[in-house]
This record gives structure tokens, sequence and C-alpha cells, in this order.
């Protein structure tokens, strides 16, 4: 929901239709005479934009990485072995939770 239709919803109650409709047009109003002086594009302060790109791009850059060999195909993995392509090829205990906890194997030098 938009800042201006969450205002006019708690506006109408308190002031009346026609009165709200003024109210968010001066709201409407002072929001494009700011972002006309500061030239910015409007951006609503109750929308995550960042979580929309991603949602947007993700399927594009999981594909690109799964092209180029960054990471391996899912599809190429039996169901018994798909978590030892979630933790990159490493050994993992499932503990009761369902969570994955990648074992670390330390190299001596």
């Amino acid at each position: 929901m938009s800042v201006f239709k969450s205002k006019f919803q708690a506006l109408v109650i308190r002031r009346g239709h026609k009165r709200s409709i003024i109210a968010i047009a001066h709201k409407l109003l002072r929001t494009m005479f700011f972002m006309l002086k500061r030239r910015e594009h409007y951006r609503d302060s109750a929308t995550d934009y960042e979580a929309l790109a991603v949602q947007r791009n993700a399927p594009r850059w999981i594909k690109a990485l799964t092209k180029f060999g960054f990471i391996p195909d899912p599809v190429w993995f039996p169901r018994k072995h798909r978590h030892l392509w979630l933790t990159g090829g490493q050994e993992c205990a499932r503990p009761k939770n369902g969570f994955f906890h990648v074992k670390k194997r330390f190299l001596s030098r």
C-alpha cells in the first residue's frame, strides 16, 4: 500500500471524502515539487525496492552463474547427494532443525 493511499484512508474517517482528496492532492503536489527541484525519481517509503530488484533479477543471476560454472547445476546431483550441492561439495551434518552445518577441514602447514 502506498503512502498516499494509507494517508487518504486515515483522513477520510476524520475529515470526509472531499477534504481528503484535496489534502492528498496537496501532498502529491508538494512531493512532485521536491522531486523536480532535487531531480530525483519517486521512491515510496513503504516499498522495499531492493527486495523487488533481487526478486526480479535473481533467476537471471543464478542462470548466468550456472552457465559460467560458478554454481554446479543441481539437476545433475542425485537427490541423496543434493546437500553436497547446497554446501559447495563439502561434507555436512544435518541436525534435527534442518539447517546445514559445514564441517571445516583445516590444512596443516
